[in-house]
């Protein structure tokens, strides 16, 4: 009896075609007659190089906007920092927290294989429209209802960070007034990559 057991599975696995090749060729749509086309792909920039790692735990904004904003030193982990071996997510963040003061995080993801990077990136540059010029591979700004972000690919790193005013002050500094401090701010994020 246990001998037909398999045999019966994989008739019935045939039979519901999960034992053949699946036909996965475009249908032709019955409205307009036409087959769809497949969709379509941006390429990236060439790489430049590839990252090892960071070179502290989170890094170190040392620059003079790190100094303004009350965001210099090293960055404090957060509870969304893992190491799987074959990707890093560097989870930190500097300043208030408790929006009292100016606030800054990011998240930067190295991947041991470029295709991991390729493919968070191709997810996270879907409607960017503000690239950023001058800035790893790719990198757009965004503005965020509590501030802006900058997402970047850089080789097999990919980074999101973000700046946040004091929530007292969020009228007088408007997202459009920290684009350019955010992406300094990016920069110094990206320089502590190894």
């Amino acid at each position: 009896m246990r001998r037909g057991i398999p045999a019966a599975a994989a008739v019935v696995m045939t039979v519901a075609g999960c034992g053949g090749g699946v036909d996965v060729s475009p249908v032709e749509n019955p409205i307009t007659g036409s087959v769809p086309a497949a969709a379509p792909t941006a390429s990236l920039p060439p790489m430049t190089g590839r990252w090892a790692g960071l070179t502290a735990k989170c890094p170190a904004l040392t620059g003079p906007v790190a100094t303004r904003f009350g965001l210099a030193g090293a960055g404090r982990p957060t509870d969304e920092y893992n190491d799987f071996g074959d990707i890093v997510h560097a989870d930190c963040a500097w300043g208030s927290t408790d929006s009292q003061g100016y606030a800054a995080t990011a998240r930067i993801s190295i991947y041991q294989r470029q295709e991991g990077a390729d493919a968070q990136w191709q997810a996270l540059r879907t409607g960017q429209t503000d690239p950023v010029a001058g800035l790893g591979r790719e990198a757009f700004a965004s503005t965020e209802p509590d501030g802006m972000a900058v997402r970047v690919l850089s080789n097999n790193a990919v980074a999101v960070v973000r700046l946040r005013p004091p929530a007292s002050s969020a009228s007088a500094d408007g997202p459009g007034k920290l684009r350019d401090p955010a992406i300094t701010l990016t920069k110094d994020v990206l320089d502590d990559l190894r």
